[in-house]
């Protein structure tokens, strides 16, 4: 049958064609072990004519990741197609057309559903409807040439937990998710982080016809100790700010204002992206940097008199000062520790 995208193409919001990713698989995929890995698993699945399921938080750049993988699949050479789940209505995919076969199919392609967990169960009877008892789906008309879409899905749910309470269908999962990739968070990939802002840099500058220098020493620093909840997105905000008000140090103080109230808000995300190991020892980090941050103050930030208080070597506690991300005496005038303090509530 004509799958019902021969309806939903219709709606540019809804389907749209990806282009070819413009972000260098260098700096896509960075040098971090976690992203290495993904890469390798992604030129394995690439020629895997079954469905993959994207996993990971909102942000982490699952569209990119599935546009590199149809590149790098059998099909690269056919189209590509993102559907918006979350703003797919109930009626879009309420009808199919009639019978395609015996029709030309073109060059294989992929259809990306893109937060598949947020469809309604209407809809996702539908999509199972779609997908059938084969591993693609056939699709025509509406600006489609006839094709063999394979399909790549993403979500930022946990789908399995869905699956269980009841909220997404067990036979769907099980169809979209024959072969599973975790697209890892900013966190988990810090590494990468000075490569990611230069990129960025680079890019926001040419479109906004500013030049800015790359990011200092002390601020990459400083953006590594961050959460980023919002991920990749949440950086590239970041990088617009700083690129058009030219200034370091004002996207800097936004950036620990926020840390401050998401720290009164919320010490720690209970969300079972860290074991209570993890939390643990992102607590006891944050304290230490706060007791040596408060040796240092005591002490008129004399590093010497500061080590000898805390009973460690002077150049223990130098190492600390550098991975707390805290400002030295020459670097940093006093008065400004305590936005240092605040820096630390969110490592």
């Amino acid at each position: 049958m004509i799958c019902a995208l021969c309806r939903v193409a219709m709606d540019p919001t809804v389907l749209v064609r990806l282009p070819t990713p413009a972000v260098p698989p260098r700096i896509l995929f960075g040098r971090s072990a976690a992203m290495v890995l993904l890469r390798q698993k992604l030129d394995r699945v690439a020629h895997a004519d079954v469905p993959v399921l994207l996993e990971g938080e909102s942000g982490t750049g699952k569209e990119l990741i599935a546009s590199y993988l149809h590149e790098q699949s059998l099909g690269q050479s056919g189209l590509c197609f993102r559907l918006n789940c979350a703003g797919l209505s109930a009626a879009a995919l309420g009808a199919s057309g009639g019978d395609t076969a015996g029709a030309a199919v073109s060059a294989p392609g992929t259809l990306f559903l893109d937060e598949v967990g947020e469809l309604d169960g209407f809809a996702q009877m539908q999509l199972l409807r779609m997908l059938g008892d084969g591993q693609t789906v056939a699709a025509g008309g509406g600006g489609i040439p006839p094709c063999e879409l394979r399909v790549v899905s993403a979500t930022s749910r946990d789908l399995a937990a869905a699956v269980e309470h009841g909220a997404f269908r067990r036979d769907l999962f099980y169809r979209l998710n024959v072969l599973s990739v975790r697209v890892p968070p900013l966190r988990e990939r810090l590494e990468d982080l000075p490569a990611l802002a230069d990129y960025l840099i680079a890019c926001h500058a040419r479109r906004f016809g500013h030049a800015v220098p790359p990011l200092s020493g002390r601020a990459l620093r400083l953006l590594e100790r961050h959460d980023w909840p919002g991920n990749i997105r949440e950086l590239e905000n970041f990088v617009k700010r700083y690129v058009i008000f030219e200034s370091e140090d004002l996207v800097l103080q936004e950036l620990q204002a926020a840390q401050r109230t998401s720290a009164r808000a919320e010490s720690y995300r209970l969300d079972g992206s860290a074991s209570l190991k993890e939390l643990t020892s992102r607590a006891l980090r944050q304290l230490e940097g706060r007791i040596i941050l408060q040796a240092l103050e005591a002490n008129d930030w004399n590093r010497k008199r500061a080590a000898k208080a805390l009973r460690i070597s002077y150049r223990a506690l130098l190492y600390k000062i550098k991975d707390a991300g805290l400002p030295s005496k020459h670097s940093q005038p006093v008065t400004r520790a305590a936005e240092w303090a605040g820096a630390m509530e969110l490592e």
